[in-house]
């Protein structure tokens, strides 16, 4: 029996890496685009009508 060994494609490690990591300065859609490229690793299914509901959502933050 042998191992396989594979290597992360750099759009998966940094995926990884925003998610393990947040930061202030990652905005909301570098999270989606995060978020659909772990889902899609995982072979999970993106709804389009749930991707759209979640962009129709500004891009700023309200503080009080």
């Amino acid at each position: 029996m042998t191992t396989q060994i594979f290597e992360a494609s750099p759009q998966l490690t940094e995926a990884r890496s925003i998610t393990a990591n947040p930061q202030p300065h990652h905005t909301d859609t570098q999270r989606l685009f995060t978020w659909l490229i772990l889902k899609a690793e995982r072979g999970q299914i993106v709804r389009q009508h749930r991707l759209q509901a979640k962009t129709a959502v500004p891009n700023w933050r309200v503080v009080r």
